[in-house]
């Protein structure tokens, strides 16, 4: 091996390990409304490939994402769970994710009325 092939080597070993954040990490939403996430990515390229509910990009029922991290719910409320997540490009077995509550926009409006 020879002297560059060798500090290659030494410097790939001594790059600081890549970590992603989400924020926010928990969010609820109104059916069609929108909630901003930003990704952070440490020890790397701050790119993200997005998903909702394990599908890149997202999808209908359970709502999508887009390159920037804005996540539009459904127009319905989903069958399950919505998980938001951000993966690194750099290294797709780093991730991090968020949970998202989407609620009918009655629902939202009415728990917003305070009581008389």
């Amino acid at each position: 091996m020879g002297l560059l092939a060798g500090l290659f080597v030494l410097r790939y070993l001594q790059r600081e390990p890549i970590e992603v954040s989400l924020s926010p990490t928990s969010a609820q939403v109104e059916t069609s409304g929108v909630v901003q996430f930003t990704a952070e990515v440490r020890g790397a390229e701050d790119e993200v490939i997005w998903y909702v509910n394990e599908v890149e990009g997202g999808d209908a029922t359970n709502g999508t994402i887009s390159s920037t991290g804005l996540y539009r719910a459904p127009f319905e409320v989903p069958p399950r769970p919505v998980q938001v997540k951000a993966v690194a490009r750099a290294d797709e077995t780093r991730s991090a994710q968020a949970q998202v509550t989407v609620v009918a926009a009655e629902v939202a409006e009415e728990e917003a009325t305070p009581e008389a």
